[in-house]
């Protein structure tokens, strides 16, 4: 146990030196510095996660403490796996939005675009894992409610700083008014992808994987009134949430699409 604990231990104290490295020395994707404030969410998620594993670990009276051992019990309930995984899968947007530039050429701007488009809804859909929170106790209320938090908000940044790098390529390319009628659409549809994810359970890469299956299982779906009735409802709130999260990112920055700046 003390061997698996120094680990996790020596872990968390390399993954804190490189996040501090990446703070003095901004972490760089094509040519344009990474914004702190994912990376901030994005790394107080993954400690408060790691915090949570050696809290597992200690607490566990499974001998000898090993993955093998405790993976039937704890999987979803109490080591959430599934976090890290989805926290990487709303990084992709992210990151395929940083190698979209306004003076790209059309065969790749728009593929790229695409594909961004298609991995959108992995980065809000962060937020819809609060349906898995559940502290067993009480000591542990807090500390599962900071990692499901910070999961949610490094989502949220993640979606929002994306979509406002494609609105400046937007603007750049078009102007600034074509820019903003693209913006409730691309939430409209993020939404939509949280709804598909969440309830009818696809993944994103299903749409090109087997998209007749997707189309049909989702017709199938919402051919239920009240299941419909759920699907606008849902869609709806996750679009103005989704906005107004939005708003908070672009107001402050509005100027460096304005000015075309960034």
């Amino acid at each position: 146990m003390i061997t698996l604990l120094q680990f996790w231990v020596q872990t968390i104290q390399q993954s804190t030196a490189l996040f501090l490295q990446l703070l003095r020395e901004p972490f760089r994707l094509g040519d344009r510095p990474v914004e702190r404030i994912p990376m901030i969410l994005s790394y107080v998620a993954m400690i408060s996660w790691l915090i949570r594993l050696v809290w597992v670990f200690i607490h566990s009276e499974t001998a000898p403490l090993s993955f093998e051992n405790i993976y039937p019990t704890y999987y979803s309930y109490s080591i959430y796996l599934f976090l890290p995984w989805n926290l990487f899968l709303a990084w992709l947007p992210f990151v395929f939005s940083r190698y979209l530039y306004p003076d790209q050429p059309g065969i790749f701007f728009w593929p790229i675009l695409g594909i961004w488009l298609l991995f959108l809804p992995n980065a809000p859909y962060l937020m819809t894992d609060f349906i898995h929170f559940g502290a067993s106790t009480h000591s542990t209320f807090f500390l599962e409610l900071l990692t499901f938090t910070s999961f949610s908000a490094a989502g949220i940044a993640l979606g929002s700083f994306s979509l406002f790098h494609i609105q400046y390529c937007f603007a750049k390319r078009f102007n600034v008014r074509y820019s903003w009628a693209l913006i409730p659409f691309i939430l409209l549809l993020s939404a939509i992808g949280i709804f598909v994810g969440r309830v009818i359970r696809f993944n994103s890469w299903d749409a090109l994987t087997r998209p007749f299956n997707v189309l049909a299982t989702c017709v199938e779906f919402l051919s239920n009134p009240t299941e419909l009735r759920f699907f606008v409802i849902f869609s709806l709130v996750c679009f103005t949430f989704l906005f107004l999260c939005y708003l908070m990112v672009y107001l402050p920055r509005r100027k460096l699409i304005e000015s075309g700046d960034l």
